[in-house]
């Protein structure tokens, strides 16, 4: 992933409740499916964090928080917990 960026990485902001966190993602894949989800709804995917996007979702495999290691979304959601109105701007 790149996006426009010269980095290896793409990035975005993850709302969390009151929180804002920065994310750096290096691996995801994109699934088209239906769904009522409204784009930018952040859902707990088990080993991924899913966005949905306006045809499908965008599974977050391999992220970076700030100050830490590159870590798959499994172990991210380890120890984050996504509130019910998480979404990326």
């Amino acid at each position: 992933i790149r996006g426009l960026s010269p980095y290896p990485a793409a990035w975005t902001n993850l709302i969390n409740g009151e929180e804002e966190i920065y994310i750096k993602v290096y691996s995801a894949v994109y699934i088209k499916e239906e769904h009522t989800y409204k784009p930018g709804k952040v859902l707990n995917a088990k080993s991924s964090i899913r966005i949905a996007v306006r045809d499908g979702f965008i599974d977050m495999e391999e992220i970076q928080l700030p100050g830490k290691r590159k870590m798959s979304a499994r172990e991210v959601l380890n120890g984050l917990k996504l509130k019910d109105n998480a979404h990326v701007v």
